[in-house]
């Protein structure tokens, strides 16, 4: 058992490795779209809120 393990921890090493690195890329890529969408958010409020401003400076002229 110990023979098989030892002769197997490379490989486990090199499969880890592997899988942390696509782990970064993915959560990468979750963050990615986490500003974006937060970007789209903070223009459309910015846009709302720019209309809003717009409208109540023509109902006071």
């Amino acid at each position: 058992m110990i023979k098989l393990s030892k002769s197997r921890w490379p490989l486990f090493k090199s499969l880890q490795k592997k899988t942390d690195n696509l782990n970064l890329i993915f959560r990468e890529g979750l963050t990615g779209v986490r500003v974006i969408r937060s970007l789209l958010v903070f223009t459309i409020v910015n846009l709302r809120v720019t209309q809003k401003s717009n409208l109540s400076k023509t109902l006071w002229l």
